[in-house]
């Protein structure tokens, strides 16, 4: 799953973060306050399991003092997230199962009392778990995916999974799917557009599995 961090850090310029070794394309920077500067709160968050201590940032090519590196949840900070599961019939059988699993193992590890949604995307995207903090009824709903049918409308349940969200939250859409877009009444550029009404928080992305070639995008918050 992917952990966030608030790292408050001294500096006047550009932020270039550093990872060791092949964690490097693992770190997104989600959200910089500059309400205090010269201190700055970053919002980071990791794909992979990274330890905080391993973070370092550079300004201009130089290391930055890092004040200290704390977990999101351990702050007055919050995030939610909607997993949103292709449906279509492209996943019929052993991928839908996969998909299924790797969403319950993710729901396993969040942290208690992150909300958590579910949407399936096929020719009619369907929410069958609003946000709730019962990480047991999103295992239920998770649970009782079953079948698949025509189209994968992915923009289409993007734009549904961002009309679930509400409040200051750093808001999340995970898609898990196998491809392309195919079908949907909604743009590439809808889909953001959508995500900015939804209140997505500064830097919401939506990532597709590894598989696909449906390109991850971001969406800003909007003014």
């Amino acid at each position: 799953m992917r952990k966030l961090l608030l790292v408050p850090v001294a500096l006047a310029a550009v932020l270039v973060w550093a990872v060791p070794g092949s964690a490097q394309d693992a770190v997104h920077i989600r959200q910089a306050d500059t309400t205090k500067f010269p201190l700055v709160g970053v919002t980071v968050s990791t794909d992979t399991g990274v330890l905080p201590t391993t973070i370092t940032v550079l300004e201009n090519g130089h290391p930055v003092k890092i004040l200290s590196r704390t977990s999101l949840t351990q702050t007055s900070g919050s995030f939610d997230v909607v997993l949103a599961i292709d449906t279509s019939n492209s996943v019929a059988g052993s991928p839908l199962q996969a998909a299924i699993a790797a969403a319950k193992g993710f729901v396993e590890k969040l942290p208690a009392g992150i909300p958590v949604g579910v949407v399936t995307v096929d020719s009619e995207p369907t929410v069958v778990q609003e946000l709730t903090t019962d990480h047991a009824a999103a295992l239920t709903a998770i649970q009782g995916i079953s079948g698949t049918r025509y189209g994968t409308h992915l923009y289409d349940g993007v734009a549904l999974a961002s009309k679930m969200f509400s409040g200051d939250a750093q808001h999340n859409v995970v898609m898990l799917t196998d491809g392309t877009d195919v079908g949907s009444t909604t743009s590439f550029h809808g889909a953001i557009v959508a995500a900015k009404v939804g209140g997505c928080s500064e830097d919401c992305k939506f990532c597709p599995s590894p598989s696909t070639t449906t390109p991850p995008f971001r969406a800003s918050k909007p003014s």
